[in-house]
């Protein structure tokens, strides 16, 4: 319902001819629980935290193999 002017009028006719509202997905095909299949659960954070972690230990082990001053590169970038 968005509260445009055609809104309104269409709600009077509705009224005025007795029009019901469709009955969606009904038998014995219908789904019995309606779900949103674009919704993130707990798998899916666990799974980015994983991978996460997972980039963090190999970004620190390659910049610590090629012996790169970590501490130097963050003060200059606070500093």
């Amino acid at each position: 319902m968005d509260g445009l002017p055609g809104l309104q009028v269409a709600l009077k006719t509705a009224k005025e001819e007795k029009v019901a509202p469709i009955e969606k997905m009904v038998g014995p095909q219908a789904p019995k629980h309606y779900r949103n299949d674009r919704s993130f659960g707990v798998v899916h954070l666990v799974l980015v935290a994983i991978i996460s972690a997972l980039f963090t230990v190999l970004s620190l082990a390659f910049a610590i193999t090629r012996g790169v001053d970590l501490s130097a590169h963050v003060n200059k970038l606070l500093g």
